[in-house]
């Protein structure tokens, strides 16, 4: 939760390159997305050597974590999952 509460605050993220993370940050899209100790420290030093950099990122990162994890659109997900569930339990489908 914590990197989509940083993306909503226009907050580019650094990030390990782990599955969860992947998800939901883009790399040089929304933040940066880095394998090793290294690579951390080079990416923060990016966004703190660069504000236009940092600045973008940050805009990018809200725009797509708005619509990517609205209320509705959450809302919407877990509807269709629970109806494929109920199809797959019941053979029947919802609605």
């Amino acid at each position: 939760m914590a990197l989509i509460e940083a993306q909503v605050a226009g907050v580019p993220a650094v990030t390990t390159d782990v599955v969860g993370n992947r998800d939901v940050v883009r790399h040089e899209e929304t933040g940066f997305i880095a394998s090793t100790p290294e690579g951390i420290a080079d990416a923060v030093s990016r966004l703190i050597a660069d504000a236009p950099l940092r600045a973008r990122l940050g805009r990018r990162a809200r725009e797509v974590a708005l619509v990517r994890f609205s209320l509705e659109r959450l809302l919407d997900d877990y509807e269709r999952l629970y109806a494929a569930t109920l199809e797959r339990a019941t053979g029947t489908r919802a609605m």
